[in-house]
């Protein structure tokens, strides 16, 4: 490359040379003044030849006849003479002009060839310049080029379509390149050049967004490259723009969907976790105070399993709304679950501050509900965990929240609670006993106990109700309201259902092998089992393979059933009374059933409470609704049962009254299956 460059260096040279000496030649060449020249010379030597020649002849030619012939030697000499001199003059003249004109169409060749070359280097050039322009202009970056010493700034990425400048419309200062930056991102720019020039780092990056002469923003990612002077001052960079406007929108949309909730657009469960890690990672003295709140919806799975999961979703968007309106920032709302949100409350010093951040909250929320023209009364039960005093992780700090949670939903619900230590204790006691109650399924550590059930108007037994009892290991007799609860909140409660289903049919094989097939016996069943479709089909299956005994068969709802779904509970309960089955409607007069759906419920038996049974003997009250629960359940075709008997007050009242059947204490306590068989 180097020598082509010589070669073509030294071929201008050459040029330029002869191109002087053709110049020098071609002002040698003057045709008037050569003329004149020719013209002189010969009459100077024609009139020289003439007056001479006749002289010098004359003296030495005395002879007339050879003075005439040497007159006519002498013209020819002169002739041969003067030509010889104008063929020399001529010839001079003549190379010159040869020369003048070799040297002349040698240059035009030569210039001719360099024009040529000249040519095709600017084609090159112009096709140089071309795919550069067309390489930037087809791609999504722009140059840059900031000359540090003059201040001269240069960006070409104005010159994209999509911003709408025309050219020339800015200026290459850095006055036009602010002027189209975004008011948010000029002093972090400034401060990331600044950064790279104090660090002197070979790279730099800054990200930025630009606006269009349409008003939009773009977003920019602006890397460069710097060129230090030999004092190790940075004398220039030159970098790339390129629009990162699409990755960004597309970063921002999984943004959201990692970090932010779909259905109500709150922070989820990850973002409030990063927050709170920031909060416990900043607070390293612990003197800032912040109290995460920890909220559920009471009962929530009745809605979806009730209404749908539309009105699920409706309700669970009316709660967050109450958050949002009632959270301002730097406070922060998150949905961490399905009915589930977390609150963090900042710049907290007491715990009154807390109760006057929740207060409001849990007071709108009582509010009713309205959906599809109806009013619903929900509730929530909430937790709160205060930092650093109830932990200084964020895992901690959640456990105890949920911990504080649990102990709302196991007492009254509705309300909240701050975290104490002793619910930790009583939280791993409930944790123990989830524990033990699901190796007692897998174990059989379950016995059934039966309860006669006695005819009033002729003291008979006509039939028992069997009661479940925990028997662990130790021997330790565990009684149904201390786990059946928990078995229930677990879902362990179907398997345990199972179980005495399994036991209730295996008795009642061993009855009739003892001749005694008109006893019937109840079993309690979870209203779980009948409003989840699921379970209940699974139920309806197994009771098909045993139709033989159905007709001995009782089962004993609660009104929790008829609450939750009247429609759905009403069906199923007319399914499984064309299978044969007797239906008890247990607890009667200690929930809210309407009386159209108590009418409309397909059930042999009313059980009165034990509740209204222990004071009828001196609680006036209480004996007139006893009267009437007896009259109404008469009147709708049922048959009455009293529970909780334990004297015979109660006996000669109930009998009083119309009731048709008692159990309790007083007439046989629950006993196990062989002295319920002795007793048969």
């Amino acid at each position: 490359m180097e020598e082509k460059k010589n070669a073509r260096a030294k071929s201008f040279k050459e040029f330029s040379q002869k191109h002087a000496d053709l110049q020098q030649t071609a002002y040698q060449i003057q045709p008037r003044r050569e003329s004149l020249k020719f013209f002189v010379v010969y009459v100077v030597l024609g009139l020289l030849w003439i007056r001479y020649s006749d002289i010098l002849l004359a003296t030495f030619v005395k002879d007339v006849t050879t003075f005439m012939n040497l007159q006519t030697v002498k013209g020819w000499v002169y002739v041969l003479f003067s030509g010889s001199i104008f063929y020399l003059i001529i010839r001079a003249k003549l190379k010159m002009l040869k020369t003048a004109v070799d040297t002349s169409f040698n240059g035009y060749k030569a210039l001719n060839q360099m024009n040529l070359e000249l040519i095709e280097k600017g084609k090159e050039l112009e096709s140089s310049e071309q795919r550069y322009r067309l390489i930037i202009e087809g791609s999504n970056d722009g140059i840059w080029d900031w000359n540090i010493a003059n201040n001269h700034f240069f960006f070409s990425i104005k010159r994209k379509k999509i911003f709408g400048y025309e050219e020339g419309e800015l200026e290459d200062t850095l006055e036009a390149w602010k002027s189209i930056f975004h008011p948010d991102d000029w002093e972090k720019a400034e401060a990331d050049v600044q950064e790279f020039l104090d660090k002197k780092s070979a790279n730099f990056e800054s990200t930025f967004r630009l606006r269009c002469k349409s008003g939009e923003y773009r977003w920019i990612l602006s890397k460069g490259k710097a060129v230090f002077g030999e004092n190790g001052k940075t004398q220039r960079i030159t970098g790339s723009h390129t629009d990162i406007t699409e990755q960004k929108k597309l970063q921002d949309r999984l943004n959201r969907l990692a970090f932010y909730d779909q259905l109500t657009s709150l922070p989820n469960k990850m973002m409030i976790k990063e927050l709170a890690n920031q909060y416990t990672q900043k607070n390293t003295t612990g003197n800032n105070v912040f109290a995460y709140v920890l909220i559920d919806i009471d009962d929530f799975k009745h809605i979806n399993d009730t209404m749908g999961h539309k009105a699920g979703d409706e309700l669970i968007k009316y709660v967050a709304s109450i958050l949002k309106n009632h959270t301002n920032s730097p406070d922060i709302v998150a949905r961490t679950g399905g009915d589930e949100f977390a609150l963090l409350i900042t710049g907290i010093q007491t715990e009154d501050e807390v109760n006057a951040k929740i207060d409001p909250i849990l007071e709108h929320i009582r509010e009713p509900w309205e959906y599809r023209n109806l009013e619903f009364f929900i509730s929530v039960s909430i937790g709160v965990a205060v930092y650093p005093r109830d932990g200084i992780d964020h895992d901690t700090i959640v456990q105890n929240a949920d911990t504080a949670m649990t102990h709302v939903k196991e007492s009254s619900k509705n309300s909240y609670s701050i975290y104490e230590l002793g619910m930790r204790e009583k939280a791993w006691e409930r944790m123990r006993l989830i524990s033990n109650l699901k190796a007692a399924t897998l174990n059989n550590e379950f016995q059934l106990f039966h309860q006669p059930k006695y005819d009033l108007n002729d003291n008979t037994i006509i039939g028992m109700e069997a009661l479940i009892r925990w028997v662990k290991p130790s021997g330790e007799l565990v009684m149904p309201g201390d786990f059946v609860p928990l078995a229930e909140s677990t879902g362990l409660i179907s398997d345990i259902t199972g179980w005495v289903l399994v036991e209730a049919i295996n008795h009642l094989k061993q009855w009739r092998q003892l001749g005694v097939s008109d006893l019937t016996i109840a079993v309690n069943i979870s209203s779980q089992l009948i409003t989840n479709s699921a379970l209940f089909l699974y139920l309806k299956s197994w009771l098909k393979e045993h139709s033989e005994y159905l007709n001995q068969l009782e089962i004993e709802i609660t009104e929790t059933a008829l609450i939750e779904d009247p429609s759905k509970t009403i069906d199923e309960l007319n399914q499984l009374k064309e299978m044969g089955i007797q239906i008890a409607l247990d607890d009667f007069g200690t929930g809210y059933s309407s009386l159209t759906y108590l009418q409309q419920l397909p059930i042999d038996y009313v059980k009165i409470d034990r509740e209204f049974i222990r004071h009828i003997q001196s609680d006036k009250d209480d004996i007139f609704l006893l009267k009437s629960m007896i009259d109404l359940s008469h009147n709708l075709g049922f048959r009455v049962i009293a529970e909780g008997v334990e004297n015979k007050g109660q006996i000669l009242l109930l009998k009083k009254y119309g009731c048709d059947i008692a159990q309790g204490f007083f007439l046989c306590k629950p006993l196990p299956f062989k002295e319920a068989l002795k007793l048969l």
